[in-house]
């Protein structure tokens, strides 16, 4: 098929991130305005580096939003983006955009989650006003531009620890399965190196652990507490084989790890695979008893959001108790409609993993954003225990 016609057929795209929409040269103004630093400072090495055609893995996809996320730290970048990225859709014949982000992660010290959703607000506004200006659409000949933003609450995560029982007592038969210390104790930890430790590559989650193992506030933004977790992480560095946000799942389920700090979730479909491929591995989940994060996902409907009653429509669908109970079924996250519990398998519903209770809730701690200085300080302590044997 002709391509120029592929790309003047009228198209629609969902779920599209902003976070991963960004215009190459548009990052790299925007990271040295903002003092971000970046592995290169061309859009060719950057390109060889980082934004690849192909990747290998998804890990090695996700770090590019280590940087774009930096960036986008203030109204005038997202508002800019995201104007950027309807005029961008527009250019490849879409005309209907639905564009996905997490405000959370764009909050800092006087900028709030409200004023990160009407920055990007602002530009899908500015752009889809400036873009129903062409004579196509004004004479009738093409559709008119439409984009919104959609969030809601739907789910919430907890990042703690897995393991495989058989394993670890080979290794350990008193390990402290249900404390930082199996992690942090280098005197503990060393005992798995053989068999396989992994990590999150996720500094402010792995950071934040740390500083709770050293008897620290896991949300410090002090240089001199979180100089703190460094200490701790180098001593354990040695005995860590990899540090991967994704292959752990393939790692636990296929028994060549036995320890690994990972999200609840991912831990917990690991287990489900190796139990219908009836390996013999077992994986476990602990929330250590010291604590440990959790996290939030959602979605919100904008006051002036041009289709807010389909909108409705999708969430009030998404939010059934049949339709939300099958999501917590097959993902292993709990949902807040209450009302769906009864429709949730029981193995799930009564797993502690899934839906803590309230004594588990109280250790649960969550963690706001770094400022532009702090990220800088944190990037440089993941960088220097990374490198470190």
């Amino acid at each position: 098929m002709d391509i120029e016609l592929i790309r003047r057929l009228p198209k629609t795209d969902l779920h599209v991130h902003l976070d991963g929409s960004l215009r190459i040269d548009t990052l790299i103004e925007l990271a040295g305005e903002r003092s971000v630093s970046l592995p290169a400072e061309t859009a060719e090495g950057l390109r060889e580096l980082v934004f690849r055609d192909r990747y290998q893995h998804l890990g090695e996809y996700l770090e590019g939003f280590r940087y774009t996320v930096a960036v986008l730290a203030d109204a005038e970048a997202l508002e800019r983006v995201a104007y950027e990225l309807c005029e961008d859709c527009f250019e490849e014949g879409v005309r209907y955009v639905e564009v996905r982000f997490a405000p959370q992660l764009h909050v800092r010290p006087g900028f709030e989650i409200p004023d990160a959703v009407r920055a990007v607000d602002r530009g899908v506004r500015r752009a889809t006003d400036a873009l129903n200006r062409h004579p196509a659409i004004v004479s009738g000949e093409e559709p008119r531009f439409v984009a919104a933003i959609i969030l809601i609450a739907l789910r919430f995560f907890t990042s703690a620890f897995s393991d495989g029982y058989r394993r670890y007592f080979e290794v350990l038969p008193d390990a402290p399965v249900d404390s930082l210390k199996l992690l942090f104790d280098p005197a503990v930890v060393a005992k798995f190196a053989d068999c396989g430790v992994v990590m999150l590559d996720a500094p402010d989650e792995v950071i934040a652990a740390a500083l709770l193992y050293a008897g620290e506030n896991p949300d410090s933004k002090d240089p001199k507490v979180l100089a703190k977790a460094e200490v701790v992480l180098k001593k354990i560095r040695p005995f860590v084989r990899k540090f991967h946000s994704s292959q752990y799942i393939n790692d636990l389920a296929n028994g060549d790890a036995c320890l690994a700090f990972g999200w609840s979730g991912d831990v917990l479909q690991a287990a489900t695979r190796v139990e219908e491929a009836k390996k013999g591995v077992v994986i476990d989940y602990h929330v250590p008893k010291e604590g440990a994060a959790q996290w939030f996902d959602m979605l919100a409907i904008p006051a002036d959001a041009p289709n807010k009653d389909n909108a409705h429509v999708f969430i009030n669908y998404l939010m059934r108790p049949e339709v939300i109970a099958k999501a917590s079924n097959f993902i292993q996250y709990p949902n807040g409609n209450r009302s769906s519990f009864k429709l949730i398998k029981k193995d799930v519903l009564e797993n502690e993993s899934v839906f803590p209770p309230a004594e588990m809730v109280r250790r649960l701690y969550t963690l706001t954003p770094f400022d532009q200085k702090t990220q800088r300080v944190v990037t440089g302590i993941w960088t220097r225990v990374k490198a470190s044997r």
